[in-house]
């Protein structure tokens, strides 16, 4: 993956975690967070990370 393609993957996916946060509460709150915590680490990756 590209290194942008990285970060709005993460930035997508924080987004989709604050999503169902936002929109349901029948899920665990683990779930969402994970989401996010996996979205924000995936961008934080692509953003230190040295490539393209």
């Amino acid at each position: 993956m590209k290194k942008s393609e990285e970060i709005q993957v993460g930035i997508l996916l924080v987004l989709f975690g604050g999503f169902i946060l936002i929109s349901s509460s029948s899920l665990p709150m683990n779930f969402e967070f994970g989401i996010m915590l996996i979205g924000l680490a995936i961008g934080v990756v692509g953003a230190i990370r040295p490539g393209e």
